[in-house]
C-alpha cells in the first residue's frame, strides 16, 4: 500500500496557539538601533529560521519518496516525454485555450452599496477571444425608504457590517466569470490561472452550479497555480521540497474539501458527490515550483503541455498562454482608473459623498 501522507488530517488547533505564538514574538523581540533595512536586518536570525525549514523539509521529503500510491507519488517529469508530440500539436492547431480575469473596475464601495466590474478573455495559438466585461452592484436587503425607517438603525448597521467583512465576493464573482468563458470559448483543453477548483466557489451555491456544468463540459480544465507561497501547506512544502525535474501528486482535491468543509453540512454533502479524480500537483521544472490540478486521467497530457509551452523566461515557466493572456487583459483594464471615474462621478452628484468614499491616501 505504501505510505500516505496525511494531508488532509489535522489535529485541532489549541484554542491558546494564537496567544502562544502572540507571546513568543514579544519574547523574541530586541531592540534595534538601526534606521536603514540593510542594518537591522543583519539582526534577523536566518541560519535558525533555515535549520528549522530544513528540518521539515527533510521530513516531508522521506515521506515523498516513500509514497506510492495511484493518487500520491513522485515522478519525473521527463516520465511523460512521449506526450510531448502531441501536446505541442493541440496547441499548434489552437486546441488550447487560456483564460485569465482582472478588475475593470476595482470595488467601490459606499455607504451601502458598491460597484465592481471584471474582464475576462480568453486565447489560443489561432485565436484571441473578445473580453467579456461583467459589471455588478451589490446592495443590503433594505432597498427603500419605507424599509429602511421602519427597521431598528442598529440591526441595518449590523447587516451592512457583515457585508463589509466579506470582502471575498469580487474574487468568487471573477472566479466565476472565468470559468463562464472557459467553457464557452470553444477549446477541448483550457487552462486557468489558478486552481480549477477553488473555496470560495464551493462554499455557494451558484457555485456549486458552475462546477456541475464543467463537469458536463466537453472541454477538460488545467488550473496552473503560478505562486504556491499562498497554497495549501502540505501543498507549499511538497512544491518546495521537489529537486529540478521533478513532480509529485500531492492528493485528491475532493478529500482537502472534505476536510474544509466538515462543519458545514449542506456544502459538505455535495463535496461527498464532487468529481473525485481531480488531483493537486506540484512540479519544479527547472529552479522554481509550481502548482496545477486536472484530472488524474489527464496527468500525462498536463505534464507535456506545461513543459512544452513553458515560458522561456527564468524562474517564470508557466504556459506561454497563460503569459500572454495575462500581459494583454491587464494591458486593457485598469480597474484603479475606472474607480476614479466612477468616484469623480459620485462627486458630480453628491460632492460630500464623493470626498467621503475617497481615500484619504489619494489626497496626499
Amino acid at each position: 500500500m505504501g505510505v500516505r501522507l496525511r494531508f488532509f488530517r489535522r489535529k485541532p488547533m489549541q484554542k491558546d496557539r494564537t496567544h502562544q505564538v502572540f507571546e513568543t514574538a514579544l519574547d523574541n523581540a530586541k531592540p534595534s538601533s538601526a534606521i536603514w533595512p540593510t542594518q537591522y536586518c543583519e539582526d534577523i536570525d536566518t541560519v535558525t529560521m533555515l535549520d528549522f525549514e530544513k528540518e521539515i523539509k527533510n521530513c516531508i521529503r522521506g515521506a515523498m519518496e516513500a509514497a506510492n500510491r495511484d493518487d500520491q507519488f513522485l515522478f519525473q517529469l521527463d516520465k511523460y516525454d512521449s506526450y510531448r508530440g502531441d501536446a505541442r500539436r493541440k496547441l499548434d492547431d489552437g486546441q488550447v485555450a487560456a483564460v485569465d480575469g482582472t478588475n475593470a473596475l476595482e470595488l467601490t464601495p459606499m455607504m451601502s452599496t458598491s460597484a465592481y466590474a471584471v474582464a475576462v478573455g480568453y486565447l489560443t495559438s489561432r485565436n484571441r477571444g473578445n473580453p467579456h466585461i461583467t459589471v455588478t452592484t451589490t446592495n443590503t436587503k433594505y432597498i427603500n425608504r419605507a424599509e429602511i425607517s421602519r427597521q431598528d438603525i442598529g440591526e441595518l448597521c449590523d447587516e451592512l457590517d457583515e457585508i463589509r467583512v466579506d470582502e471575498s465576493w469580487p474574487t468568487t464573482f471573477r472566479e466565476y466569470q472565468e470559468r463562464r468563458v472557459a467553457m464557452s470559448c470553444g477549446a477541448d483543453i483550457v487552462l486557468i490561472d489558478g486552481p480549477v477548483w477553488t473555496q470560495n466557489l464551493v462554499s455557494q451555491n451558484r457555485g456549486r452550479e458552475i462546477y456541475r456544468e464543467m463537469d458536463a463540459s466537453r472541454s477538460s480544465f488545467i488550473g496552473v497555480i503560478k505562486n504556491i507561497a499562498g497554497s495549501w501547506t502540505m501543498s507549499k512544502w511538497c512544491g518546495y521540497s521537489l529537486k529540478p525535474g521533478e513532480g509529485f501528486v500531492v492528493g485528491r482535491i475532493k478529500s482537502q474539501f472534505q476536510t474544509r468543509f466538515k462543519k458545514h453540512g449542506d456544502v459538505l454533502d455535495w463535496v461527498n458527490q464532487m468529481p473525485d479524480d481531480y488531483v493537486r500537483v506540484v512540479y519544479r521544472p527547472k529552479q522554481k515550483a509550481f502548482a496545477f490540478e486536472c484530472r488524474l486521467t489527464q496527468l500525462s497530457l498536463a505534464v507535456a503541455l506545461l513543459l512544452e509551452d513553458a515560458s522561456p523566461t527564468k524562474n517564470h515557466e508557466i504556459p506561454q498562454l497563460l503569459e500572454l493572456i495575462d500581459a494583454q487583459i491587464r494591458a486593457s483594464f485598469h480597474g484603479g482608473n475606472a474607480r476614479q471615474l466612477v468616484i469623480s462621478k459620485i462627486q458630480r452628484d453628491n460632492y460630500q459623498m464623493g470626498i467621503d468614499v475617497t481615500n484619504e491616501r489619494d489626497y496626499r
